[in-house]
């Protein structure tokens, strides 16, 4: 239960600290977006499959999770 919340929380929380920048301001440069840094077209690449992964992750979680009650 605790992947099918957490896998497209960790998605959401991931994309939204790299696409608008950290909350708090402990990372130095980092705290800035990926837009304000310049992030390459690999960092891009790494964000988008990061965000897919947890998604599909919680996703398929949940599958698994409806099977076993059902069985």
């Amino acid at each position: 239960m605790a992947t099918i919340i957490s896998g497209p929380l960790i998605a959401v929380t991931f994309l939204k600290v790299h696409l608008l920048g950290a909350w708090l301001p402990v990372w130095g440069p980092w705290n800035r977006s990926f837009f304000a840094l310049g992030a390459d077209k690999i960092s891009w690449s790494i964000l988008a499959l990061t965000a897919v992964v947890g998604v599909l992750v919680g996703m398929y979680s949940s599958f698994l999770f409806g099977r076993q009650q059902q069985g």
